[in-house]
């Protein structure tokens, strides 16, 4: 999509510009995007926001280290931890820590799965519509 709203005539100018970028500067270039265009900007908004509310979890699910399934209270859950340095300023400096661990059901991983198909679903209608959009102004 970034692709197609930087330079709709030559995608790889586009590609070019965010093939390095992470989630965030993505995100954050997309917001800017629609702002100019003037493309769709409550619908993105709205996905974009969806997104932020995941980025959490999709971490966990790029960047984790899962353990096998355990059972606790009957219920199935499996483990993750993310072993990437979290560096937060504090009051008197910076603050680093490791190892930020999350525990999930099979019910939360379904949840996120489904929050994702349909993140994805509401990308691909705008996606369709947006490849036989010429004129953004």
């Amino acid at each position: 999509m970034l692709e197609r709203l930087i330079n709709p005539d030559y995608e790889m100018i586009g590609y070019l510009l965010i093939e390095q970028n992470s989630l965030d500067k993505n995100l954050k270039l997309l917001s800017q995007l629609i702002d100019e265009r003037g493309y769709e900007e409550e619908k993105i908004n709205e996905i974009i926001s969806q997104i932020q509310n995941l980025k959490s979890t999709r971490n966990f699910f790029i960047h984790g280290v899962w353990s096998d399934v355990m059972v606790k209270d009957d219920i199935p859950i499996i483990h993750c931890a993310n072993h990437k340095w979290i560096r937060k300023k504090v009051s008197n400096g910076t603050h680093s820590t490791r190892y930020k661990s999350q525990t999930f059901t099979l019910g939360d991983l379904e949840l996120t799965i489904k929050k994702a198909d349909e993140i994805s679903n509401k990308l691909k209608n705008i996606w369709d519509v947006l490849c036989d959009f010429n004129d953004f102004e």
